[in-house]
């Protein structure tokens, strides 16, 4: 039963001189991994209108009609 204490003690220490070195390194993980960021702050200038790369006119609707 002893041995169990000791084990027990050991990974307690070893896991707080850890967590007190790296203590630093591991607030910022954990802010990076589990708060949310805050949204983008929208822009003054308007977004520019990307053109489609597909066209669809007429000419495209009545081959699809040819080949159905």
């Amino acid at each position: 039963m002893l041995n169990f204490l000791l084990i027990l003690l050991c990974l307690v220490t070893w896991g707080g001189v850890y967590v007190f070195h790296f203590r630093g390194q591991i607030t910022e993980w954990w802010d990076n991994r589990f708060v949310k960021d805050k949204a983008p702050e929208p822009q003054d200038e308007p977004t520019p209108e990307l053109q489609l790369p597909i066209r669809y006119d007429a000419a495209s609707a009545e081959t699809e009609k040819k080949d159905a």
